[in-house]
């Protein structure tokens, strides 16, 4: 039987996990600048907040200050859950929590400690950072139609970065075996999750992609760091695997965006594209992990 060693490390797929990185990086100052640093940007998106379908959640009036005095509009990404719209469906940050520490248990469980080192990185680095960037970005007052609406910087959303690093290091630390079926549930929870906080107003779309953007780079940086997952899948899960669990995935996003889509329609198409963020990350990660199995490589005795 010809041996099989795991690398912990080498050299071409942390080359490989910098380079996406960089590239996603560039990405999102892209997304960032266009959405937030413009003026048609910010109209694009604060057009779909003016629809019918959003006005009465994005221009509802905030509730009195304690000394009776009118509040200033909370901003986005901090509103209350409005029971107009079925948030239960989006991902919490209890939830969110209990599922990393499941997960890291899973693979210390397996024994594969750097794996869950990996986790650990992962999800702990996409909620700093989705934190740290929606305090330090600025968002200068471009749109002068923006009467009514909450102008301070919401991007990116954390509900989102959450979701987004649970699908990742999931498919990373389930077993080969449960791939499927985790791929396909954890994206979906993480596709409507990126769907409905649009349309309870916490989040515009450009958000999204940034919220989605950050798990993708902290997972690639934590890959970089701690190459856990540099390791190949296991025996049995070669090339054809990988590629039907993207296609499982995109298709059951596809289908809970039909489903939402019944529930509550988008005010905009944009709405829609941008949902999909989180499933593009997992499959944008998956693949480039796929592309990285040469870790191990037969030894002939």
């Amino acid at each position: 039987m010809p041996l099989v060693i795991h690398a912990p490390r080498t050299h071409g797929s942390g080359r490989r996990a910098l380079s996406t990185a960089i590239r996603t990086a560039l990405l999102l100052v892209m997304v960032y600048a266009l959405a937030v640093l413009t003026p048609w940007g910010q109209e694009m998106e604060n057009s779909l907040l003016k629809r019918d379908e959003l006005a009465a959640v994005a221009l509802q009036p905030p509730p009195p200050a304690p000394d009776g005095s009118p509040a200033a509009p909370a901003p986005l990404g901090n509103r209350p859950p409005s029971e107009e719209f079925p948030t239960i469906v989006i991902l919490s940050s209890e939830h969110a929590a209990l599922a990393g520490g499941l997960l890291l248990v899973v693979a210390l469980v397996q024994r594969r400690c750097r794996q869950a080192l990996w986790g650990l990185v992962t999800l702990a680095g996409s909620a700093v950072m989705a934190l740290a960037l929606k305090v330090a970005l600025p968002r200068p007052a471009l749109d002068p139609t923006s009467h009514g609406l909450a102008t301070a910087n919401s991007a990116p959303s954390g509900h989102v970065a959450m979701a987004t690093a649970l699908v990742i290091v999931a498919l990373v630390v389930c077993p080969a075996s449960w791939r499927y079926a985790v791929g396909a549930l954890g994206t979906t929870v993480a596709v409507l999750t990126a769907y409905f906080v649009q349309l309870a107003g916490w989040h515009r779309p450009s958000d999204i992609v940034l919220g989605a953007g950050v798990s993708l780079l902290c997972a690639l940086m934590a890959s970089y760091l701690v190459p856990a997952d540099g390791n190949p899948p296991e025996e049995g899960a070669g090339r054809r695997p990988s590629w039907i669990v993207a296609v499982s995935t995109l298709t059951a996003c596809f289908s809970a965006l039909g489903w939402a889509w019944g529930e509550q329609p988008a005010p905009g198409f944009l709405v829609v594209l941008c949902a999909l963020a989180p499933c593009a990350a997992a499959v944008v990660f998956t693949l480039r992990r796929l592309s990285g199995a040469g870790a191990a490589r037969p030894a002939h005795p």
